[in-house]
């Protein structure tokens, strides 16, 4: 069969691509990233979960990139707060694929509140 070369059209999904809840987080937060001039830019809340850990847990994998829809690592932030009981929101920003992670100095300043 001879190729037909055209593009497909814009909303077509590629071959490969999993369509899932996270991945069009990921896609949108992509499509609205910090900038660099604004601190306070491109954050979006993502989730409200119900406990302390689920909310750990799922800021903890958006920034580490463990999900393959927010790789490479350090290409996210999040961030988590306690805003009532069972109330715990979940935010999370696209800083660019070149972007590395950053950790405290001190491994003790991670769960400072636990101790």
């Amino acid at each position: 069969m001879a190729l037909n070369w055209q593009a497909p059209p814009k909303s077509a999904t590629k071959g490969g691509a999993k369509s899932t809840k996270w991945g069009t987080t990921a896609q949108e937060l992509r499509d609205n990233p910090a900038k660099a001039d604004d601190p306070d830019s491109g954050w979006a809340l993502v989730a409200t979960k119900i406990t302390r850990t689920a909310a750990v847990t799922l800021a903890n994998s958006i920034s580490a990139g463990r999900r393959p829809e927010f790789e490479p690592v350090g290409a996210f932030e999040s961030a988590w707060a306690e805003a009532g009981e069972k109330e715990f929101p979940v935010w999370a920003r696209f800083v660019g694929e070149n972007a590395t992670a950053t950790a405290p100095d001190d491994d003790d300043d991670w769960d400072a509140d636990e101790k």
